[in-house]
């Protein structure tokens, strides 16, 4: 595909292709013609092409979004962060203490939903403990971002070096040089529940009982897993959210076909996991114990 095929019609790369076509000195007016974007705005993306890093020179400052529209001053707490020739922060914060929450990020509709009530209950206990609740959320359309969820709200991405602006830089909401305790689920934790081979050896060690399931690390290992475990099969990688890259397979050829195409989302943990049919599951997990799977030790399928 060329980058005029790319301007046929609006895609994910479209706006990508307009500031390569504008990067490689293509005029505002021949990319106008081509995509009838108002020249204006290609003037912003031409001066964004031929320097990208242009929008984060000078100064990080912290902004109050004005949710009145300037009909009267806003008291909303929103914020968020942009760069200008002089730090001019907008925050207001109060004497409590604050409390950081780290929103759920950008869920699609109808996906996440728990993740979002966690953050909102989370909001709701700080409050109740007499602190400041600080939520920090990329994602706009969730109730923790609610004008009454929490004290102050920041629309910044959920990555390391935008939290660490609000919390020890310019959103001020931790002073410099001061020690913020980390609360909630550990990491170990949370590889505990994720890691399919950690989280079954915990069911083991508490006796639980368990549908006949494998994790694997190569596709022979799922090949071999998948003989014991028996087919169809549901197969995921570890690590993932609201069923992504999740499929079912009837057979080893459509195994080793999503082996080769499914997403490598973290290469290190990319471990497909197999369990049977749903109603195989139910059924075994509630009537029968288990023998043992000599490739992975989970329990292996009834004969």
């Amino acid at each position: 595909m060329t980058l005029a095929d790319a301007l046929l019609e609006p895609t994910v790369i479209y706006v990508k292709a307009v500031l390569e076509l504008l990067r490689r000195g293509t005029s505002i007016d021949a990319v106008h013609e081509q995509t009838r974007i108002d020249p204006w705005f290609l003037s912003e993306l031409q001066a964004l092409a031929l320097e990208p890093e242009a929008p984060f020179a000078g100064h990080r400052s912290f902004r109050s979004v004005d949710t009145c529209a300037a009909e009267f001053p806003a008291r909303t707490p929103y914020y968020y962060s942009g760069w200008e020739g002089a730090a001019a922060h907008e925050v207001r914060r109060g004497e409590r203490e604050s409390v950081v929450i780290l929103g759920s990020g950008p869920n699609r509709i109808g996906q996440g939903i728990e993740f979002d009530y966690c953050c909102v209950h989370a909001a709701m206990t700080v409050r109740e403990s007499g602190r400041d609740a600080v939520m920090i959320n990329c994602n706009p359309e969730t109730v923790s971002t609610d004008y009454d969820t929490s004290d102050r709200l920041y629309f910044e991405p959920l990555t390391l070096k935008d939290v660490l602006a609000v919390v020890v830089g310019t959103g001020g909401e931790l002073d410099d040089g001061l020690v913020a305790p980390v609360l909630g689920t550990s990491v170990d934790a949370i590889d505990l529940a994720e890691d399919r081979a950690r989280f079954g050896a915990l069911l083991d060690r508490l006796g639980y009982k368990a549908p006949p399931y494998a994790t694997a690390g190569s596709l022979q290992e799922a090949l071999k897993c998948a003989d014991l475990v028996g087919f169809p099969l549901i197969v995921r990688p570890s690590y993932v959210l609201g069923g992504r890259a999740m499929e079912i397979v009837y057979n080893e050829g459509q195994l080793a076909s999503y082996a080769e195409s499914a997403p490598p989302i973290r290469p290190e943990r990319h471990v497909p996991n197999s369990i049977a049919t749903i109603r195989r599951l139910m059924i075994v997990a509630l009537a029968q114990r288990l023998p043992r799977c000599p490739c992975c030790t989970r329990p292996q399928k009834p004969r």
